[in-house]
């Protein structure tokens, strides 16, 4: 894995989903969400071969009207990628 990557997508009021893709080596992504006044959420996702190690996170109980600094981590030291997203 050279370059970790994530597309964030269906963002709503409280949820926003984030895709990532590893590989053989790299079998879970990690995905921590934070917002600017503080408040992380976080979801881990296993990445299975038979998906061409690609997941999708679930990021609830987010905060309406809100800017989120997202990162993702392709397993415990793996390659990491950071964006952002805001709530409706």
């Amino acid at each position: 894995m050279n370059k970790a990557q994530l597309v964030v997508g269906h963002v709503g009021t409280e949820t926003a989903r984030i895709w990532g893709r590893g590989n053989s080596q790299h079998r879970v992504m990690h995905v921590q969400a934070t917002s600017t006044c503080g408040q992380a959420v976080e979801d881990r996702v296993e990445l299975k071969a038979e998906n061409g190690f690609t997941g999708v996170a679930q990021l609830t109980d987010l905060k309406p009207d809100t800017d989120y600094q997202v990162q993702v981590r392709y397993g415990d030291q793996g390659p990491s990628a950071r964006g952002e997203f805001s709530t409706v």
